[in-house]
């Protein structure tokens, strides 16, 4: 599956001025060296909820997607980069409010059991990736029966951290191409701001800032007419590891064929949240 981490391009010097402006000034000018934190045998519930609302010339469809992972960190190197087994757990598809696919759900009408083998073979899949503690991901060679829908997308980190230490206001950018259905070849490129150390559901957790913009392949002959997105990250420090991230981002576009436009727009509003699943 997928993630959609991650709209815009944000004025960057304003946003610092303003932080700069309302925030304590110890806090404002301290460096933070924040860093992802893995321990062998350790193993975090990860689920992801990802609504994808569509419409090609007014035609609405929308598909919500619920998937829970186990990332079961089996090793660690001593530059603290992890090795991690990946393995889905558990996915709900919807499409306009009807479930289509449960894993939970044993039992299936004829029209599931029609799509329910494309889903099926996705729970229990293992996928082993390495993690750095900055962030960066590389998958390594998923087995042979791993299904394309887990396969197709390169790796693209949740949360990458900039190689220096950063403070309230610091910004870095990461990018990331993919293949989506119905838009083609999409390169995002995010704009990261550290906003800082905050109380988010009852913890001191540090919030980071993320705003996409998004570029069309050439070959795409599809017009952009609207892009935005913008997302929050909560990074618990102590535990080494995201708490939850909420990310929205939107792309309408529109392509002429023969005597027709067609106008398409793409929302996606995805939700992780980790949690410890070690006994």
């Amino acid at each position: 599956m997928s993630r959609f981490t991650q709209g815009i391009r944000i004025g960057t010097l304003l946003c610092i001025a303003i932080a700069g402006a309302v925030l304590d000034s110890s806090q404002a000018f301290s460096q933070q060296s924040l860093n992802w934190k893995f321990s062998a045998g350790k193993i975090w519930k990860v689920t992801t909820t990802q609504e994808i609302s569509t419409s090609i010339n007014n035609r609405p469809k929308t598909v919500l997607q619920s998937l829970t992972m186990d990332w079961k960190i089996t090793s660690v190197e001593a530059d603290g980069t992890a090795t991690i087994d990946q393995v889905v757990k558990d996915l709900q598809v919807q499409i306009d409010g009807v479930i289509i696919f449960d894993s939970k759900s044993p039992s299936r009408s004829d029209a599931e059991e029609k799509i329910a083998d494309r889903f099926q073979s996705i729970i229990g899949q293992k996928i082993t990736a390495k993690h750095t503690p900055r962030g960066e991901i590389t998958y390594l060679d998923p087995p042979e029966q791993t299904p394309d829908l887990l396969r197709t997308q390169p790796p693209e980190s949740l949360l990458l951290f900039p190689e220096k230490p950063i403070s309230v206001g610091s910004s870095w950018i990461t990018e990331a191409t993919r293949r989506i259905d119905l838009i083609g070849t999409l390169k995002t490129t995010n704009t990261w701001q550290y906003v800082g150390l905050e109380t988010f559901e009852n913890k001191p957790l540090h919030r980071f800032r993320v705003t996409p913009s998004f570029q069309l392949d050439d070959e795409s002959q599809r017009e952009l007419t609207r892009q935005e997105g913008s997302g929050n990250v909560w990074f618990d420090s102590d535990k080494g590891r995201i708490e939850k991230s909420e990310i929205t981002q939107s792309v309408d576009w529109k392509k002429p064929v023969a005597d027709m436009k067609i106008v398409q727009k793409y929302t996606t509003k995805t939700t992780s949240q980790f949690h410890d699943a070690t006994p």
